[in-house]
């Protein structure tokens, strides 16, 4: 009796690795390598893993080369049609365009700053302060003075108020005219801000015995 041989797939390998030129083996291996034998055994997981490392070999030496040879020249391209290059006259254009723009804007301020210092001017606030409320428009400017002489007129009548708690109600009059004559500090509490700078520039040494 024969004993019959086994042979494993190993040494099969080996066998057709080794003969790979034998015009016998060939036709042998020609006859059962078919395009749907080959396609079937790539879609299992054993075909998977022997061509999956290719692939992604293949896939990684691709990008890379598109990543150093064609996709900066895409960018280069992308950019110029984003952004064309501009000539010397369009340069120089935009240069003179902001030089106009910045000569606009220093004489609106200069100006603006003027109108800010006649009105502060007109009701007696510190001109010092003119520059942090001077705005866009002239109306934004206004506004933001208005609002320094509300805090400034605050402050003052604050301060005349504490002044007024800690001393007498009564002071003898000792102004120019008739009508600043028997003011008492009670009279000097409710007078109004624009008042009190009205008395101060009539009678400065009345304003200053009322104010103690």
């Amino acid at each position: 009796m024969n004993k019959k041989m086994e042979l494993t797939l190993q040494q099969i390998q080996e066998f057709i690795n080794k003969n790979k030129d034998n015009d016998e083996v060939k036709s042998y291996i020609g006859g059962f390598i078919t395009t749907d034998r080959v396609e079937e055994f790539l879609s299992n997981e054993e075909g998977k893993k022997l061509l999956q490392p290719k692939l992604d070999t293949y896939f990684n030496k691709g990008l890379e080369t598109f990543k150093s040879k064609t996709m900066p020249t895409l960018i280069d391209e992308e950019v110029k049609k984003r952004f064309p290059a501009k000539t010397d006259s369009e340069i120089e254009l935009e240069k003179i365009k902001a030089e106009l723009t910045k000569i606009q804007s220093e004489k609106l301020r200069e100006s603006l700053t003027n109108k800010a210092i006649k009105v502060a001017t007109e009701k007696k606030l510190p001109v010092d302060l003119i520059d942090y409320f001077v705005s866009d428009t002239e109306e934004n400017t206004i506004k933001n003075i208005e609002k320094l002489e509300q805090v400034f007129q605050n402050r003052v009548e604050s301060l005349v108020e504490e002044r007024l708690k800690s001393s007498s109600s009564y002071v003898p009059a000792a102004g120019n005219g008739d009508g600043d004559k028997g003011l008492t500090k009670e009279d000097f509490k409710k007078m109004t801000y624009k008042e009190r700078i009205e008395l101060n520039q009539n009678n400065p040494e009345l304003y200053k015995q009322l104010s103690k």
